[in-house]
């Protein structure tokens, strides 16, 4: 697509040789968006696709939820996405990935700065890989991530916690959690979650503006506006 475009190829039976024709392509197209949902590329379809999106200068969102894929797929994704600086959000809900792909996903967070969202709903970290996950965001001091979906993924109150630290911390820029079908017993951690999500959200809009009225003010313009709202 010249000008960017959408690949939906949802449900399509795309196997691994699939994926690996798909990856003498992928690099040098101008896809925005690129669907590869409920089909059969597994692991080795994954690691065929991923060094092909290291350098891709174009897909912005990546769907690859449903593919069966574990830990072995998710580490050589996270591996050729660390380097992306242009991929705001990957969908790897309801694949194989466990508290050892977790880790992986772990090192993408820390050094990403780029990720907006990120969904890992329906796979099996638990508690262990929110914690590792967490400890990665808060090291990450210029990453962007907004939506973490974490639903389905054998999460106690005690990962549950974690995740209530995190998102209290300021600093950091998550507005929306999905923390559903988990075996969390306290309504008041994923009470005490949505309110910090609601309050990051709140100040990431003020940090916004506030950037947008340094720019109107450093070029001449929207003075009378600025003095209006303050």
């Amino acid at each position: 697509e010249e000008h960017g475009g959408v690949l939906d190829l949802n449900a399509c039976s795309l196997d691994v040789e699939c994926a690996r024709r798909l990856s003498l392509v992928l690099e040098a197209s101008k896809l925005d968006r690129l669907i590869l949902s409920n089909n059969e590329i597994g692991d080795p379809g994954v690691v065929y696709l991923a060094p092909s999106l290291t350098n891709n200068l174009h897909l912005h969102r990546l769907v690859l939820m449903g593919n069966s894929i574990g830990d072995d797929g998710v580490a050589a994704l996270s591996s050729a996405l660390i380097a992306n600086r242009h991929l705001r959000h990957l969908d790897l809900h309801d694949n194989l990935i466990t508290e050892a792909g977790a880790q992986s996903v772990a090192r993408l967070l820390r050094y990403t700065h780029h990720l907006e969202e990120l969904k890992l709903g329906s796979n099996a970290i638990g508690d262990a890989g929110v914690r590792i996950c967490a400890a990665a965001i808060r090291k990450n001091h210029r990453g962007k991530l907004a939506t973490l979906g974490l639903s389905s993924n054998n999460i106690t109150d005690v990962g549950a916690r974690k995740l209530k630290q995190l998102v209290e911390v300021h600093e950091h820029t998550i507005t929306g959690m999905e923390l559903g079908f988990n075996p969390i017993k306290d309504e008041r951690i994923k009470d005490d979650i949505k309110a910090a999500c609601v309050k990051n959200k709140k100040h990431s809009a003020l940090k916004s503006w506030k950037h947008d009225s340094k720019k109107k003010r450093a070029k001449g313009g929207g003075a009378d506006d600025v003095a209006k709202l303050t």
